[in-house]
């Protein structure tokens, strides 16, 4: 049925685009969406506004730009009021994440940290357990964006944030593998070049 073929592209999309496989995230994101019907809205906003953030990670940005402008748009005719908190903040997160990812690819630094810390905030009160691995990832392109702007240690921190225990882990998964080269070359930057090699 439609559930299953939606759930099983955008976990496709998911895992290539945590291997950095982005134009193959983007394909199997638009095939979701392909199958989630139009009268779902709060499906087509989270699954539109995902396939925002990875066009832009893929290079696409007028494409992303208008999947943000349609996520955004479908989002404004839903009625929310009754919504569980989670099901609101996780919308509002996807989309935040989109714009900021979008903000970024195109160089627009401060604008995108703006939205990369919001985006922070709101997925902070989102309960269920995907959201805490989606909040790994802001915290590490915050970091990316923190670099490109200079401010090394504020980077360091948020690093720091996203790794949590998971400095001293062996486990290797795409994203802490991610944070740990991130996390060696801002300690590289800032000299620290014995702590930047235990790192890499």
């Amino acid at each position: 049925g439609h559930a299953g073929r939606v759930g099983f592209a955008e976990n496709r999309a998911d895992s290539e685009f945590e291997l950095g496989r982005f134009s193959t995230s983007v394909k199997y994101m638009k095939a979701a969406l392909d199958e989630v019907p139009p009268e779902l809205g709060g499906f087509r906003v989270s699954r539109t506004a995902k396939l925002a953030a990875f066009l832009a990670y893929a290079g696409d940005f007028e494409a992303a730009d208008d999947a943000v402008s349609s996520a955004a748009s479908i989002m404004l005719g839903l009625r929310m009021d009754r919504w569980r908190p989670d099901s609101r903040n996780l919308l509002k997160y996807l989309l935040d994440e989109a714009r900021a990812a979008v903000a970024q690819s195109k160089g627009n630094l401060v604008e995108a940290e703006a939205l990369y810390r919001r985006a922070i905030e709101t997925n902070s009160k989102m309960s269920f357990g995907k959201a805490v691995k989606w909040g790994t990832f802001t915290r590490i392109e915050l970091a990316g964006n923190l670099t490109r702007q200079g401010r090394l240690l504020e980077a360091e921190n948020a690093l720091r944030e996203s790794l949590g225990s998971r400095l001293a882990d062996q486990t290797r998964t795409p994203f802490v593998a991610k944070a740990l080269g991130r996390m060696s070359g801002v300690l590289y930057e800032q000299g620290r070049y014995a702590d930047a090699e235990a790192l890499a």
